[in-house]
């Protein structure tokens, strides 16, 4: 019999030894007993936390498992009733109560058939109940530490998913270990554990970043940040992002990197707007004082050339001459009076004008000065209508559609719309023309920034039309790729006096 009571000890010590939970504690030890002692009736009853009850756990017996037991209610007759047992059937139960603090867990009850364990004055199940009692508290201790745990690493996966930026984790192959959803995002929407990141990220993702090499340093120990870097997903328009890669020590498991993307499109979009607006404003300037400069040398070339045509005796070929001095310094005034236009930024006359009626009336104009083959296609809704000076507003028109056909060339179109949203309306002119990379985008509004070749322009088309269209409180947006042709659209306001100052977006 001793060695039988080993054989039942150890067993159920084993059963206790893997619990998780205290339930699973009362499982395991009812099981283990039920196999080797043959009792008809088991139950483990355990105290609700913060209740005045004990909830059955464990019951095997006749009849569905029993309701939960108020506190200080003798179990025993109600055991007998519900597993249906005379007064002659055995039937016992041990309190589970910790010696400190004095605690009851619950009880342990068993009965119903003669146990070959059970004999003389200590029963096998007596010993049993406070093996059972250390594991009951070892097993709650584990499962709250196991649910603090849990929590934690809920409350970790919670920050990470909504931390405002990508974030990747990835073990010492640079093969992804889990990521935010930022960062599936960035990736087209595919993110699986155990994909080498530099195939989430291929080479040209990150503009001007060698990716794998940067991981490489990072796993070495030497952490990377890079304030401004292109990022060109699979899905929607380039975006600018700062980059950071940093080694994971200190506590990691496995050595790793921890990878970031945080979208800063809208604050270097600002900066190169504020960047943009100041060098245009310096611009402005310096050519406000040389179109001043140019017109009083042009006023002294005017009056000689004038003296001359009234002069009598010039022969007609010279007075033929006099006539072309005198219409190259009218064109020449025109040009500095823009100039001069431009720097100052003088408040526009406004007046209601409809923005379809502009396009039509600035077509016919541009038609004349374009190739035949230029086709334009114009809005047929009369659009919205806005208070601006519509002398201005025609010229920064009809600037945006002669360097659209002629971007077009032959057999190009030219699309002109208008709409218009909740305080803003806006006109645009689109080409199917080649288009201009990125590094002439940023310059296409400076003054005297030109692509044409010598003699061809002056560079100041657009740098006039971005003065106007800020002095009227609105902003000019360029949409371009090179073999995708140039959009220009101009916002203007609905529910502002003109005057104000906004800066455009950068292209």
């Amino acid at each position: 019999m001793a060695e039988g009571t080993a054989v039942v000890m150890g067993r159920v010590v084993r059963a206790l030894r893997s619990a998780r939970s205290p339930a699973e504690a009362s499982e395991g030890f009812v099981a283990s007993l039920e196999v080797l002692c043959g009792q008809r009736v088991y139950a483990v009853f355990l105290a609700r936390s913060g209740c005045e009850s004990l909830e059955p756990v464990v019951w095997r017996g006749r009849g569905r498992r029993p309701d939960p037991l108020p506190m200080g209610l003798d179990p025993l007759p109600f055991l007998r009733r519900t597993a249906g047992l005379g007064p002659a059937d055995p039937l016992r139960m041990f309190p589970l109560y910790l010696d400190t603090p004095g605690r009851l867990l619950g009880f342990f009850a068993c009965g119903g058939a003669p146990c070959p364990h059970c004999v003389g004055s200590e029963p096998l199940c007596e010993s049993l109940s406070d093996v059972l009692t250390l594991h009951l508290q070892r097993a709650e201790d584990l499962a709250g530490a196991l649910e603090r745990e849990a929590r934690a690493v809920d409350l970790q996966r919670a920050v990470v998913e909504s931390l405002p930026m990508a974030v990747a984790l990835c073990d010492d192959q640079c093969r992804l270990l889990t990521a935010n959803r930022m960062f599936r995002e960035a990736c087209g929407g595919s993110a699986e554990a155990g994909t080498p990141v530099t195939l989430l990220l291929p080479a040209g993702a990150l503009e001007g970043v060698d990716l794998g090499e940067l991981l490489d340093k990072a796993l070495r120990g030497h952490p990377t940040f890079r304030p401004r870097v292109r990022l060109i997903g699979s899905r929607g328009s380039p975006r600018v992002v700062s980059l950071w890669l940093t080694p994971l020590r200190d506590g990691c498991l496995t050595p790793g990197t921890l990878l970031a993307l945080y979208d800063v499109t809208r604050e270097a979009r600002t900066e190169d707007a504020l960047s943009r607006a100041q060098r245009m404003e310096s611009l402005g300037r310096l050519a406000s004082g040389l179109a001043h400069e140019f017109k009083n040398l042009l006023m002294t070339i005017q009056g000689n050339a004038e003296l001359l045509h009234l002069h009598g005796g010039l022969e007609v070929a010279g007075r033929e001459r006099v006539d072309r001095i005198l219409s190259a310094c009218a064109q020449a005034s025109e040009l500095a009076y823009r100039v001069l236009a431009f720097g100052r930024g003088s408040r526009p006359r406004a007046k209601p004008l409809r923005l379809g009626e502009l396009a039509a009336r600035v077509a016919e104009l541009a038609r004349a000065a374009l190739p035949k083959g230029v086709e334009f296609w114009l809005p047929r809704d009369p659009g919205p209508v806005v208070e601006v000076d519509p002398s201005s507003m025609e010229q920064v028109l009809l600037n945006l559609l002669l360097n659209a056909g002629e971007a077009a060339g032959r057999a190009g179109t030219v699309a002109v719309r208008v709409g218009s949203e909740p305080g803003r309306a806006w006109f645009e002119v689109e080409d199917d023309g080649p288009g201009m990379p990125r590094q002439v985008a940023e310059q296409a509004f400076e003054p005297f920034f030109t692509t044409k070749e010598e003699g061809g322009g002056t560079g100041l088309g657009l740098a006039v039309a971005y003065g106007i269209v800020r002095d009227h409180g609105g902003e000019i947006e360029l949409d371009t790729a090179p073999g995708r042709g140039c959009r220009f659209r101009v916002w203007l306001p609905l529910d502002q006096p003109p005057g104000g100052v906004r800066t455009p977006r950068s292209p």
